[in-house]
């Protein structure tokens, strides 16, 4: 069981690139506050150098470097086994446009914490799902790491959520149904239209 003042489970935040305004070095500053034994940092698209190494030293100055795991391009099974290994996942970029990272990891039953901004707004259901934070704001980024990592059954239940919403709403089905009903309702409008 978790109390504080221990070290307990994994965070695995993930963005598109090391780049300070996808926001893993963010990650990294609230780390040490979060009493987590270990942080993933995944970056979807293979390592910018020098952004890799600002990511590098910021782990050193933070006396966390033992504790915080670098991957760069992860993608397909690698992305989905580092998922289902994640107590939290954290989607910290300022705007990603697109939810698909975010539903990945609901997916595979992780609750995850957000930026409000871009894909994961549509995403993520807060408080249901996972915890919703302004981008940019460290002070809520913490607050949102501690309480998910500090209330197992509150992370359990959010997986369950997260998991049941990605299946339900974003399946393929689901996707071609909403998709069908558009396009009758837009040719309903043209016939009405035509006459």
């Amino acid at each position: 069981m978790f109390r504080h003042g221990e070290s307990s489970g994994r965070v695995v935040a993930v963005a598109r690139d090391f780049s300070p305004q996808q926001g893993l070095g963010q990650v990294l500053r609230v780390f040490p506050s979060s009493n987590a034994a270990e942080l993933v940092l995944v970056t979807r698209e293979p390592d910018d150098e020098p952004d890799y190494d600002d990511i590098l030293s910021l782990a050193r100055e933070k006396k966390a470097a033992k504790r915080v795991n670098l991957v760069a391009g992860a993608a397909g099974d690698d992305l989905t086994a580092l998922f289902r290994s994640a107590d939290v996942v954290v989607a910290p970029a300022r705007c990603e446009p697109s939810c698909a990272t975010v539903l990945q990891a609901m997916a595979c039953g992780a609750p995850i914490v957000a930026t409000s901004a871009g894909g994961a707004r549509d995403a993520v259901i807060g408080e249901v799902t996972g915890l919703l934070v302004p981008p940019g704001n460290a002070d809520a980024l913490g607050r949102a790491l501690r309480s998910t990592l500090g209330q197992m059954v509150l992370r359990e239940g959010m997986g369950l959520a997260g998991r049941s919403r990605a299946r339900s709403r974003y399946s393929w089905d689901r996707i071609a149904t909403d998709a069908e009903v558009v396009y009758a309702s837009a040719t309903t409008r043209e016939s009405a239209f035509a006459c």
